[in-house]
């Protein structure tokens, strides 16, 4: 709403910018490779943008690792040019990390996360910030909160990392997946920001 000046009833009126729009969500209720989000969603329309990941399991018992891997149009960019440092801090007062300088995706668990019971289960928020600019080097942030393999602790993370590399080069393909098994339950839901 907005106001229409002193004495009048306030009007609807588009949303000036800042607040984020649900754009879609893609829902697993078995066994998937890989949720991906493209160029139909990720598109000069909005700026920023979010993923919510609730719930997720696996069907690795021993335990996985989520990562993150991008890319412009249908190409994916495998080489070594993603760098990111993710922190976790566990229930027993430990802390784990996953760091690297030249890896050709962005790992998103800072440990191997619990996975096929569908009680040990694991969210995440990641931010993308313009990833279609051609002018900046691709960068996101991430935070989570999961169940580690090793001693069943609960851990809270953040972190966050950039594409070192194809400056050039706007990003409209993201891809989540697993480093072994299948993803076999969760809620994957994609948000855009207007500035």
């Amino acid at each position: 709403l907005t106001s229409a000046g002193a004495g009048a009833p306030p009007t609807f009126a588009a949303a000036a910018g800042g607040a984020w729009s649900k754009l879609t969500t893609t829902t697993v209720s078995s066994n998937v490779s890989e949720v991906v989000f493209n160029s139909t969603y990720l598109n000069s329309t909005y700026r920023d943008y979010r993923i919510i990941i609730s719930d997720i399991s696996h069907t690795t018992g021993a335990g996985a690792e989520v990562y993150v891997l991008i890319g412009n149009g249908s190409t994916y960019i495998t080489n070594g040019d993603y760098r990111f440092a993710m922190r976790a801090f566990k229930s027993d007062a430990s802390t784990n990390q996953e760091v690297s300088q030249a890896t050709s995706q962005f790992k998103l668990s800072a440990d191997t996360i619990a996975g096929n019971d569908s009680n040990k289960k694991s969210s995440f928020e990641i931010t993308m910030f313009d990833p279609l600019s051609t002018s900046s080097f691709f960068t996101l942030q991430a935070t989570g909160s999961f169940i580690a393999t090793s001693g069943d602790l609960a851990c809270g993370q953040y972190g966050g990392g950039f594409f070192n590399g194809q400056q050039g080069t706007a990003i409209n393909l993201v891809k989540i997946f697993m480093n072994t098994g299948s993803i076999n339950a969760g809620t994957f839901t994609l948000y855009g920001r207007k500035i």
